[in-house]
């Protein structure tokens, strides 16, 4: 048995550390259908990894414009290499960006994550200084239980970076995703204890949909000024 959990943990190591080139694949699809049918601009875009994926924009925000480019099982740094492909040509009024679960479940440490989410806002802002920026937190899952503790060092230090940047938005998941004892709840997870299932997009979809309304404001002087990273 514990060899079986090592050769886990290695592979799971292995698929968070493996470079980008392995979701061309994806990009290539996402690339095709925009070819097909170029979507307009100024959308809300819904990047990241399997949370993204499996979320249901039609379902859950029925008639807002809205593009969901998720490849489940990618990191931070996948979606900061692919920025040039799936959110750059959207040019969108709100991002919607949750990814670093899987970081941490492959050995990246909290602050690498940080970095990462700090790279890629960075790179949004040299193009797009006042579009919304929202960061979902690393929710908390019983699959993952043994890594709460990094996930919330990790969500401090994402919302201490965000706190210096005027467009962006930091949900809160604690509400939903924990029970009043302090544990996941499982009547929001899938099966698998990993994934969310609709009541829990629901719920999440909730206390997103107050910050999706946001239009791009025409604030002269701040194109270089509306955010201060560190």
């Amino acid at each position: 048995m514990k060899r079986l959990v090592a050769v886990a943990c290695l592979l799971s190591c292995t698929a968070a550390l493996a470079g980008p080139e392995r979701w061309e694949p994806n990009i290539k699809a996402f690339e095709a259908a925009d070819a097909k049918s170029p979507p307009p601009t100024g959308q809300v875009l819904f990047v990241g990894s399997s949370t993204i994926v499996g979320w249901n924009l039609t379902r859950c925000f029925p008639g807002l414009p809205a593009l969901n480019r998720g490849f489940g099982g990618s990191t931070v740094a996948d979606s900061v290499a692919f920025y040039e492909r799936i959110i750059r040509p959207y040019r969108p009024r709100v991002i919607v960006f949750y990814a670093g679960g899987n970081d941490l479940a492959g050995g990246v440490s909290p602050r690498t994550v940080r970095d990462g989410v700090a790279a890629l806002l960075r790179r949004v802002r040299a193009d797009m200084p006042l579009t919304r920026f929202v960061w979902v937190p690393i929710k908390a899952t019983a699959a993952r239980w043994n890594l709460r503790p990094i996930e919330q060092q990790t969500n401090a230090l994402v919302a201490d970076l965000l706190s210096y940047d005027w467009e962006s938005v930091v949900l809160d998941v604690d509400s939903y995703t924990l029970g009043a004892d302090g544990l996941p709840r499982l009547d929001v997870l899938r099966p698998d204890k990993l994934h969310m299932n609709d009541l829990g997009y629901d719920l999440m979809s909730a206390a997103l949909r107050p910050y999706l309304d946001y239009q791009v404001p025409t604030r002269l002087g701040l194109a270089s000024g509306a955010s201060t990273l560190r």
